[in-house]
């Protein structure tokens, strides 16, 4: 904010990593992940940031973007590094990535606002199938709603078995 410049925060998180951790074992998980954070560290510049927020999810921070087409581009060059198979016990593996891109000062003014809503565009990225990446849109925050029963009352009506449930049977007839 100080300079003027812009910045963009990806949140990536890998399609398909559960797999590799159930079939190959978790070291094999571990050696992915790392091969990954390297394939990261070299599709950005030295000024930028590569992080492991744990899990299967890294966090990449571009600085002094000039517009959200650099973002954009940096995503692209992520997806076709992490696409390509990794050699994990001599055997191929594939994942991708999901990623979500929020930029400053636009989509937020605090780490925390714009790794939230990366994280939200991410999560857009995973319902387009994975393997894609989106820009952060206000439509894809969580939406907040007012509870309109308040929770003690919803406690007395379960203690008083005010409430009940219905069984109904769905049979389909040819």
């Amino acid at each position: 904010s100080r300079y003027g410049q812009w910045l963009a925060v990806l949140f990536i998180d890998l399609d398909r990593f559960k797999e590799v951790n159930d079939n190959l074992g978790h070291e094999a998980g571990d050696q992915l992940l790392q091969l990954v954070g390297e394939r990261l560290s070299g599709c950005i510049r030295s000024s930028d940031t590569v992080a492991r927020l744990g899990g299967d999810e890294f966090i990449v921070l571009l600085v002094n973007v000039a517009r959200a087409q650099d973002a954009s581009t940096v995503a692209g060059n992520i997806l076709q590094a992490l696409v390509r198979p990794f050699s994990l016990r001599e055997e191929p593996v594939t994942v991708s990535p999901s990623i979500g891109i929020a930029m400053f000062p636009g989509d937020g003014t605090t780490a925390e606002a714009l790794v939230k809503d990366a994280d939200a565009a991410m999560y857009s990225a995973k319902r387009y199938g994975g393997a894609t990446f989106q820009f952060f849109a206000p439509s894809m925050r969580a939406p907040r709603f007012d509870r309109k029963v308040p929770l003690p009352g919803l406690q007395k009506a379960l203690e008083d078995n005010d409430l009940c449930l219905y069984y109904q049977p769905q049979v389909e007839s040819s």
